[in-house]
Order: structure tokens, then C-alpha cells, then sequence
């Protein structure tokens, strides 16, 4: 797991964005989706979404972001600070095209 996380980390890096992380606060209508128990906020464009936080009850080992958000019609284009705080479980993301931040 420590080799995932790793590995992870440095492709953050490599995008350039290992310091850049979206935040998690809504801030009007549309501003905030919940699917399959996950939370996603409108990010400042109006236009695409970050995944905020991941379900409580996730228990699972692996975990796929979507690249679009069906429901609200969004693409999924950042991953905030916190999005997976606490969660011990979870050994593999995989990441749509388009994570930006």
C-alpha cells in the first residue's frame, strides 16, 4: 500500500499539482452532489466538480472517480485536500482523464 501511495504522490507531482488541492466548500445552488454515498462540490468555474468526500461506509479495497458526474451532467476535475482523510481500507484509485487539480 505504501508503494501505491507513493506512486500516487508522484504523479500529482508530475501534473504539477502537488501543491494545488481544491477545497470542499459549497457555495450555491448545484454546489454540492451526492452519489453512492460520496460527496462532489461545484468548483469556482460553475462548470466541473471536485470529489470532496469519500462515503463513511466505504469499505471497499478499490475505488474508481468517475470522469463525469451523471446525475448533475458535470466533469470531475479535482480531488480535494482531505477526500480520503481517515480511510484505511482503500489500496487502489483509479482517476478519470481530465484531474486537474
Amino acid at each position: 500500500m505504501k508503494k501505491q501511495v507513493a506512486l500516487f504522490l508522484v504523479v500529482l507531482m508530475m501534473l504539477g499539482v502537488s501543491s494545488a488541492f481544491a477545497g470542499c466548500g459549497p457555495t450555491g445552488p448545484r454546489s454540492r452532489e451526492e452519489i453512492d454515498g460520496h460527496t462532489y462540490t461545484l468548483n469556482d468555474d460553475g462548470e466541473t466538480y471536485s470529489f470532496c468526500t469519500l462515503d463513511p461506509a466505504f469499505s471497499g479495497t478499490e475505488l474508481v472517480i468517475p470522469q463525469t458526474i451523471t446525475e448533475a451532467g458535470y466533469k470531475v476535475t479535482a480531488i480535494s485536500y482531505s477526500a480520503f482523510r481517515d480511510n484505511t481500507t482503500i489500496t487502489k484509485i483509479t482517476l478519470p482523464q481530465g484531474i486537474t487539480v
